[in-house]
């Protein structure tokens, strides 16, 4: 045997290796000293590294199941879920960023979660280079939720507004549906996606939140058969002009709640134009959409299968 020393190095306060080196012992006892702390800082650094890709791992398949209804057995999204730390039967909703511009996604969710109101029962990740997605999770009283979820929105967000607005960053943010089980968060972020393909947006508006557009929603699911069964006939009867001019006024009136001023400024026409053009529509069918509900939901859905056609 070689005179030399054999030290011992450790991780997590347990021995798990030794380092030898020959030599004299006084001298070489100092040299084995720096190696077992490199060896130890490294193994650490290490470990650390394995356990945040772990998590990734953990995490990109459990989103990629809360986004897209991956089908994976209930017991393994628990097991997921309990690995992350995420409550099931909590009331969350998603709020999708889609930026206009790349940008270090990972940088502004990193801003967004350092935030005052953010929870460790938020889930988060970013969607490639352009979008980013959160589950905000809301810890209230559900009887209040819907008259306060978009003020709790607001203040979540207000760092990133700041910023986004300081930087001049353009983006838009499409908030879905309330949804307390995971399997079905694939459906509410599929309502943002709805919003952000459907929703007309307007230049200084940031942000879209689906409840404003269940009607419109609901248009669109409807089958187009139903549709050229109620309204064909009507069809035939309207010649290209008219349709152009009935498919843009009733789609902006509707967009505005059928508010003449609000509506005019949109169409960039005097008001007295849109209430010319409005009679004519009123007139062709003998409908009063501004007083009547049923008249309105008529001339709503006529205008829809006008367009879709």
């Amino acid at each position: 045997m070689k005179n030399g020393v054999n030290m011992a190095f450790s991780y997590d306060k347990k021995k798990v290796g030794v380092v030898g080196i020959t030599g004299n012992p006084e001298e070489v006892k100092p040299i084995a000293l720096i190696i077992k702390m490199s060896i130890e800082t490294t193994l650490e650094y290490e470990i650390y590294k394995d356990k945040i890709f772990q998590r990734r791992n953990s995490k990109e398949q459990f989103l990629h199941y809360l986004l897209y209804g991956e089908k994976i057995h209930t017991e393994v999204i628990e097991d997921l879920a309990k690995q992350l730390g995420y409550q099931d039967n909590v009331v969350r909703i998603p709020i999708l960023i889609v930026f206009e511009n790349k940008i270090n996604t990972q940088e502004i969710l990193s801003g967004i979660k350092k935030g005052e109101y953010h929870s460790n029962q938020d889930i988060s990740n970013v969607i490639g280079d352009k979008q980013l997605i959160i589950f905000k999770h809301f810890d209230t009283n559900k009887e209040e939720l819907f008259n306060t979820y978009k003020y709790m929105i607001g203040e979540y967000l207000t760092g990133f507004l700041n910023f986004i607005r300081k930087e001049k960053i353009a983006c838009k943010i499409f908030v879905g549906t309330f949804q307390n089980k995971f399997d079905r968060y694939s459906i509410s972020f599929q309502h943002c996606q709805w919003l952000k393909k459907n929703v007309t947006s307007k230049p200084n508006k940031i942000g879209y939140y689906f409840y404003d557009y269940v009607g419109q929603y609901m248009k669109s699911q409807l089958p187009i058969i139903e549709l050229y069964n109620i309204y064909h006939i009507l069809e035939d009867a309207i010649d290209d002009e008219f349709k152009n001019i009935l498919i843009e006024t009733v789609e902006v009136l509707e967009r505005n709640n059928y508010n003449l001023v609000e509506s005019s400024k949109e169409l960039f026409v005097h008001k007295n134009t849109l209430v010319f053009r409005f009679n004519k529509i009123r007139e062709r069918f003998d409908i009063n959409p501004i007083q009547k509900a049923n008249d309105r939901g008529f001339l709503n859905f006529l205008q829809y299968y006008l367009k879709i056609i």
